[in-house]
C-alpha cells in the first residue's frame, strides 16, 4: 500500500511556518501517520490524525536528541497544530491539520 498525506497550504500563514525545526518534526508526523493509515486501512474505527510515540523514538527517527524533539512538539501544541497527552507507550500526538486520505479507485 502506498501512504501520502496532504498538507494544507494555509499552513504557510500560520505563525509556526518559520520555525523550520517545528515544521519538520509536523511533516515527519504526518507522514508517519499517514504511514499507519496505509497499513491499518480496514480498521475503520481508529481515529485519523492520532500516532503514539516515545519522544525518545521519534528523536532517533530523525536524528535529533530528545529535548529538540520537546521543543519541537512545544512549539507546534503553542501553534494549536497538534495536541498531545502522556499515553502508556509514550505521548498521544493529534495532528490537527492531518487528513485522512480517501483510496482511490
Amino acid at each position: 500500500m502506498t501512504a501520502s498525506a496532504s498538507i494544507p497550504c494555509h499552513i504557510t500563514r500560520a505563525k509556526i511556518y518559520g520555525n523550520a525545526n517545528a515544521m519538520r518534526l509536523l511533516v515527519h508526523i504526518m507522514l508517519m501517520m499517514a504511514e499507519e493509515d496505509a497499513a491499518h486501512s480496514g480498521d475503520e474505527d481508529r481515529e485519523a490524525g492520532v500516532l503514539v510515540r516515545s519522544t525518545h523514538d521519534l528523536g532517533a527517527m530523525l536524528r535529533w536528541n530528545r529535548g529538540k524533539v520537546v521543543r519541537g512538539l512545544d512549539a507546534l501544541r503553542n501553534a494549536d497544530a497538534i495536541k498531545t497527552r502522556a499515553v502508556p507507550g509514550g505521548t498521544e500526538i493529534k495532528c490537527l491539520y492531518y487528513v485522512r486520505q480517501v483510496a482511490q479507485k
